[in-house]
């Protein structure tokens, strides 16, 4: 599995403290098969889930767009279409797979459940991929998918974190809150 090249090129470009945070990010998806969620963005390499319009939960990542929200669940290769439960109302939303529930409750706001599918594939890494496509009712920033789950940091769009002014630990802070472990050794 190879990164894409503007993604190859985003890095390289990068300051060395972040291209180093880069590379590291850009290891990590090529571990765990997520090479395809990488993006590029006013400089940056990120996970498109774990952007400030999205995040990676226990059970489910998820990402939005000024139309949809996609939430997306990994799962047991093998896994069949009919082993998927949805249920969406404008207000509510209950997701099962396996039989185990995944995400239920009250949406941060109103969808349109004539435009929400679903949809599974084969994933990188020899899994599945569970796909749910929400489609938004008018065009709010989500913070979370349902009322009470965790949410984003507040962030204005179209804003940006300077990480030049950073430390090196809060640097790394900011990528785990995004969900990238990163190890550094202290010099002696």
């Amino acid at each position: 599995m190879s990164l894409d090249a503007a993604v190859t090129s985003a890095i390289a470009a990068l300051p060395e403290a972040e291209r180093a945070l880069g590379e590291a990010l850009s290891q990590d998806a090529i571990a765990t098969g997520q090479t395809d969620l990488l993006a590029v963005s006013n400089g940056h390499v990120h996970l498109v889930q774990n952007a400030s319009r999205g995040a990676r939960c226990l059970k489910f990542a998820w990402s939005q767009s000024d139309e949809e929200v996609m939430i997306i669940v990994k799962v047991p290769s093998g896994t069949k279409a009919k082993a998927v439960k949805l249920d969406v109302g404008t207000r509510r939303l209950t997701l099962a797979v396996l039989g185990e529930v995944i995400i239920s409750g009250d949406l941060a706001h109103m969808v349109l459940p004539e435009g929400c599918t679903f949809g599974i594939e084969d994933a990188t890494d020899g899994g599945r991929l569970v796909t749910v496509t929400l489609a938004k009712s008018g065009k709010p920033e989500w913070k979370t998918v349902c009322v009470g789950g965790p949410e984003l940091p507040s962030i204005t769009k179209g804003t940006s974190v300077d990480s030049s002014d950073l430390s090196v630990e809060q640097r790394a802070e900011l990528m785990r809150s995004c969900g990238v472990e990163l190890a550094f050794n202290k010099a002696s």
